[in-house]
């Protein structure tokens, strides 16, 4: 397993890198981002947006977020059911649905006061299966640090 994390964005996550490859985290004004592919080049990839605001994020906003990540995969995407669920510790929501007709998706947001975080899956139908387990491992390893 290796460990990707970051003090700036108070957050760490694992990953397998003989299933996954992550690519170098880019850091703009107020946002991190995390990618990682398949190490068997499969069809897909999760992202990881870290991002620091000004104030709290409210339930609201972060309902928002996950609607708006979801509607960009694809002209045609469909949400699912909005579902709470617990990521590191913290309440997130989490929404599975799909992107076209070849896509399969899950999005997770959650919040720990100033600090937004979106984890989104993707893969195509034929490898959603096999992929799912590998990103579901780094969801898991979420740990938002002091």
């Amino acid at each position: 397993m290796k460990t990707y994390s970051s003090q700036p964005y108070r957050l760490s996550v694992q990953y397998d890198q003989d299933s996954l490859s992550a690519n170098d985290a880019t850091v703009s004004p107020g946002m991190l981002t995390l990618a990682f592919s398949p190490s068997d080049g499969r069809h897909g990839g999760m992202l990881l947006l870290a991002c620091k605001t000004p104030r709290p994020v409210s339930a609201a906003a972060l309902r928002q977020w996950l609607v708006g990540a979801v509607h960009s995969y694809a002209p045609d995407s469909r949400p699912g059911r909005l579902e709470h669920v617990t990521v590191g510790g913290l309440s997130a929501l989490v929404s599975e649905g799909t992107a076209g007709h070849t896509l399969r998706t899950m999005t997770y947001v959650l919040r720990s006061g100033r600090y937004a975080y979106l984890l989104s899956l993707q893969g195509s139908l034929r490898d959603w299966q096999d992929l799912l387990p590998r990103y579901q491992q780094v969801v898991r390893s979420f740990t938002v640090l002091p």
